[in-house]
Parts: C-alpha cells; structure tokens; sequence
C-alpha cells in the first residue's frame, strides 16, 4: 500500500478494487480550477506593501489597516495577514480528512512557503511556522503563517 492510499482512501477502491495511482487518479477526477486554487495555497504569489512581504491572495487592504493599527510592530501584522487554518479549508469533509491527512499537507505547505520566500527574496530572514491545535476541541485549527522576525 503507497502511502498516499492511506491519505486517499478512495484509490484503492477504483478499477474493481485494483486500486489506482495518485497521478492516473488525478487524470480521471482532477479539476484545473481547483488545481489553480491549491497550487495558489502551497506555492503563493507575493506582495510587498510597506515594504512588508504578505500572500497576495490572502490580502485586503481594509483588514490590513484594521490589524497594522492594532499591532504592536509590522511582523506582528505580518503573523496574522499571511494566515491559513488548514483543517478549515475542508469543511463538510470531516470524516474523510484525518489529522495524519492535515499534517502532510501542512509540511509540504510549509516547506514550500520556505523554499518560495527563500527564492524570491533571498536578502530577508523569514519563519514559517506550523501551530497545530487539531487536539484541541475549542480550536481544532491547524495554522500556517510567516513573518519576519527583524522587521
């Protein structure tokens, strides 16, 4: 069994119960909208305002001036601007999305974000951080965000 099987209950389901591959699965059912959407979460496009880096799909002007006047210092906004709450993404999906599910795709996300900000903006000092509260009942979220640290 591939590991992806495991995160994929459906796959060994196809072809009579001969399973399918990660990559044939996603030829047969794959969505090119929601490809563009998800590639867009793991390997962002970025903005720089006040010469602050934030994820471009994520930005509003409004909420960015609501949160910079209530922070105490740029990276501060910078957390809370560039957040995703994974385990919210996949609503009414509960049952098939586990948490072991949720962590693989928080550490590719996070790795990626790493490699994307340390590619395209090699002179800053960034961290990407991964705070998991999916034990926890009240929250149950699982958040990724950067900020740099010296700004």
């Amino acid at each position: 069994m591939s590991k992806f099987e495991g995160l994929v209950p459906e796959l060994p389901k196809w072809n009579n119960g001969n399973g399918i591959s990660l990559g044939d699965w996603i030829t047969c059912i794959g969505r090119y909208d929601h490809f563009l959407g998800y590639l867009e979460l793991v390997w962002p496009s970025f903005i720089m305002v006040d010469d602050t880096v934030f994820i471009e799909s994520l930005w509003q002007k409004n909420r960015y001036e609501t949160i910079i006047s209530n922070c105490t210092n740029k990276a501060e906004a910078q957390k809370y601007l560039n957040l995703i709450d994974l385990a919210n993404l996949f609503l009414g999906a509960e049952e098939e999305v586990t948490d072991e599910f949720l962590l693989y795709l928080a550490n590719a996300i996070v790795q990626a974000w790493e490699a994307k900000l340390c590619t395209q903006f090699p002179e800053r000092k960034f961290k990407v951080v991964l705070e998991n509260f999916l034990s926890d009942p009240d929250d149950c979220e699982l958040n990724i965000y950067f900020f740099e640290p010296e700004i």
